[in-house]
């Protein structure tokens, strides 16, 4: 398996450590109240502090058995909501501050692991890729979970470099699928990127709807 040739490992560990950073700060100093806002869907930010947590959690589960010989997926993308909801379920007295203190621990520590097992293979729910290429994945969560905490408290949240952040994005997924599907995807992602805002882009797919200000590219 190897790596997709669009982006860099310090660019994309860049953005991952940007993503940490980012959760942590936009939701310091959210008082008591705010934490039962709703931020994604029908989770509030106390939620999507628990669910961050949590998925830090599954990360260093998948690596591990990735370094123990075993890239396989963990489970299917279709259980992936029945899953989210029974870490919830498990985390519900986990106080939301507590949470994002537990999640910076833990993303970090994950970065600096993925870090020294790039190539390793690693199963998440879409497919087996590299530890490496996920982490492009890893980041896209950290930073649009912090876009939707930012707007529940009045704010705005960019990564510092979404084009790369979209284009490793991309390589994973392209890599995960394979055949002339994965082919296409690894051949335009470069335009992808490139048309329109890169960051409205990613958005979209995860299903978000970006404010129309954003749907043109910023330079």
């Amino acid at each position: 398996m190897t790596t997709a040739p669009h982006c860099s490992r310090v660019a994309v560990l860049g953005e991952y450590r940007d993503g940490v950073r980012a959760l942590s700060e936009v939701t310091m100093g959210v008082d008591a109240d705010r934490w039962a806002v709703r931020a994604c869907g029908t989770w509030t930010i106390e939620e999507v502090a628990r669910h961050v947590l949590a998925v830090a959690d599954w990360y260093h589960a998948w690596l591990d058995r990735g370094l123990a010989g075993d890239g396989s997926p963990p489970f299917t993308s279709d259980e992936l909501e029945a899953r989210n909801a029974q870490e919830l379920a498990r985390r519900v007295a986990v106080p939301g501050n507590v949470a994002i203190e537990q999640f910076t621990e833990r993303a970090a520590s994950y970065g600096a692991r993925v870090r020294d097992a790039w190539d390793t293979p690693y199963g998440f729910p879409s497919g087996t890729v590299t530890a490496g290429l996920h982490l492009a994945v890893a980041a896209a969560e950290w930073h649009l979970h912090a876009w939707d905490v930012a707007r529940a408290v009045g704010r705005e949240h960019r990564p510092g470099d979404p084009e790369t952040l979209l284009n490793a994005v991309i390589d994973c997924f392209a890599v995960a699928r394979g055949g002339v599907e994965g082919n296409m995807l690894r051949t335009f992602a470069p335009a992808v990127a490139r048309f329109g805002d890169p960051w409205a882009s990613l958005l979209r797919r995860s299903g978000r709807r970006p404010p129309f200000r954003w749907l043109r590219r910023r330079t």
